[in-house]
């Protein structure tokens, strides 16, 4: 129901800052008195929050509440992440929307009615790759210092790729260098219709660095030979040098081979290639109007989730830059973009890395943008993250634990709700010709609750946790009393 049909324009602008009201006595005397809200008021406040149990909101206006709207959802598998957390956020229907959906069901769910609501609902199915819109990395690359990005993500997550520990040092870079130098290659010299990574691929094949050649070089180097008299300071050129400074022979061949095999593995396929030689999700729309971008994944095989990554990376990106475009438009210095954008990660164990992940949580909240992300425990958290799943935690304002039974999370969530005292009373008595007794009354801490109550917690409650404010235990959201409120006229 539009609630906007209700109420003027006036009244929605006060509804966010008027909790009281002033009165005048019969003696002209002005008081105070808080202020009675109507029930579409009232629905409509709800409306503007993001939900987390049945009685716990937060608003969205984070300037009012000096809280980040970041969020770490826990909990085992069956305990409702999608039901109780997700899927009613997406109903709010009050920002843009960026949800990872592993097996579908919520756009199948959410998809029409936030069409009905205005959005622009996008599909980015890596599970059904013919049932997608397209994704083109290079789209969303516009001007050189966009290349190492994107190059950066897609090495953190390829299948197999080096990993930069000890002496691999030398080969990981060595990979990122050239695909920065032939991506920059396609960036500076090709039209947008032929830069793709199949190309990149393509490019890649034209490497000849067999010491043995008798060519003194080979077509690669012709092209870029070209490129650097029409452009000596050519960004794509200076790369490109950097690997040729290893010559020919046993260490060039290996950095040839090992780049192109990885790339060669993924987007020679022809499902990826026509996934990715174009771009349909035109990322730009989300912080500008409401769009709901929904990211299907596949459950089981996460060889593929590198595009999820590679395109929550660009989108973090772009809103930053739409942000600070904003500021400059408007000679502020504030960086908000347009639209609220809510990025709602579920499953984030599997979507794969996201580079540098803890300082966009950070900072994403004067950007207007909020990001959830759903593990089943606070191990994948700490294997994931490693040195740097405190940070991560520390980024959100909120927690909220739905139930699970692995250790580390119930330990975690243990020792937040922290302790609490109680009095106890000791009595003794003697028998006897001359009995006696005494007592004494002593005060003790226990844990506010154990492992083993966490553990045995009911299945329909939930513990929240916001900053500054002590712990909630409630009951997770109803999701049925929403969809009742939404068909209410």
């Amino acid at each position: 129901m539009d609630l906007k049909n209700k109420l003027s324009d006036e009244e929605l602008k006060i509804l966010a800052d008027l909790k009281y009201k002033e009165q005048k006595s019969s003696y002209g005397r002005i008081s105070c008195k808080k202020k009675r809200y109507t029930t579409d008021e009232i629905r409509y406040a709800r409306l503007c929050t993001q939900l987390y149990s049945k009685r716990v909101a937060l608003s969205m206006d984070n300037r009012l509440t000096q809280l980040n709207l970041n969020t770490i959802v826990l909990g085992g598998s069956g305990s409702g992440k999608s039901r109780y957390f997700v899927k009613p956020n997406i109903l709010q229907a009050n920002s843009s929307i960026v949800v990872t959906d592993p097996s579908g069901e919520l756009l199948m769910s959410c998809g029409k009615f936030l069409e009905e609501q205005g959005y622009v609902v996008k599909v980015f199915n890596i599970e059904d790759m013919s049932n997608s819109m397209r994704y083109n990395p290079f789209a969303y690359v516009h001007e050189d210092a966009d290349i190492p990005l994107m190059v950066d993500t897609i090495v953190s997550n390829l299948e197999g790729m080096v990993k930069p520990k000890g002496a691999n040092i030398f080969w990981d870079e060595a990979l990122r260098t050239l695909l920065i130098a032939v991506c920059g290659y396609l960036f500076e010299t090709q039209p947008m219709e032929k830069r793709n990574f199949t190309n990149v691929a393509r490019l890649l094949e034209l490497m000849d660095v067999d010491e043995n050649s008798e060519a003194e070089k080979d077509e690669l180097d012709k092209l870029f030979d070209d490129l650097e008299e029409a452009d000596p300071t050519s960004y794509a050129v200076s790369n490109y040098k950097v690997i040729k400074s290893a010559g020919r022979g046993e260490t060039a061949q290996n950095i040839s081979i090992t780049t192109l095999s990885k790339i060669s593995r993924f987007f020679k396929l022809k499902k990826i290639a026509n996934l990715t030689y174009k771009d349909e999700l035109n990322l730009d729309e989300i912080g500008q109007r409401k769009c709901a971008l929904f990211v299907i994944t596949p459950q089981a095989n996460t060889t593929y989730n590198f595009l999820a990554a590679e395109l929550y990376t660009q989108l973090f990106d772009l809103l930053y830059k739409q942000g600070v475009k904003n500021a400059k438009r408007r000679h502020t210095t504030c960086v908000e973009v347009d639209m609220p954008v809510r990025f709602l990660i579920d499953e984030a164990g599997n979507i794969g890395t996201i580079p540098r992940l803890e300082n966009v949580m950070s900072t994403c909240r004067k950007y207007n943008i909020s990001i959830s992300l759903i593990y089943q425990n606070m191990a994948q958290v700490q294997t994931l993250f490693e040195k740097k799943w405190e940070i991560l935690v520390g980024n959100c304002d909120t927690m909220l634990f739905l139930g699970g039974i692995d250790p580390s999370t119930v330990k975690l969530i243990s020792e937040r709700l922290g302790k609490q005292t109680i009095n106890t009373i000791n009595t003794s008595k003697t028998t006897g010709n001359k009995g006696s007794g005494s007592k004494s009354k002593q005060s003790i801490g226990r844990n506010l609750m154990f492992t083993s109550e966490i553990e045995q917690m009911d299945n329909d409650k939930c513990i929240v946790f916001i900053r500054s404010m002590k712990p909630f235990m409630d009951f997770k959201y109803p999701l049925e009393s929403f969809l009742y409120d939404l068909n209410r006229d």
